[in-house]
């Protein structure tokens, strides 16, 4: 793999951006993965366990929560990304 050195001075030049980018990405990757177990276990609940709207109502409503933190951290992630000269 080559690294390109304009890229690794831009790096240097401008760590934070840099940095929030990836902080960013990872959290929206942990997001995700949380988004997949919460709606597996609503799948789960719903088609083995017959359980009805009430029932999981709750988690619908952090599945939507946790969907609006991940569009947010996906765009601060391409924001900071964008920063820089």
């Amino acid at each position: 793999m080559n690294l390109d050195r304009r890229l690794l001075l831009l790096v240097k030049q401008y760590p934070f951006p840099f940095i929030a980018s990836v902080v960013f990405g990872v959290l929206g990757g942990a997001l995700l993965i949380g988004q997949a177990a919460l709606l597996s276990s609503v799948i789960s609940a719903v088609f083995l366990e017959n359980a009805e709207l009430s029932h999981i109502l709750g988690s619908l409503g952090l599945f939507g929560v946790i969907s609006v933190c991940r569009a947010v951290f996906s765009w601060a992630s391409q924001s900071e990304a964008n920063r820089g000269p």
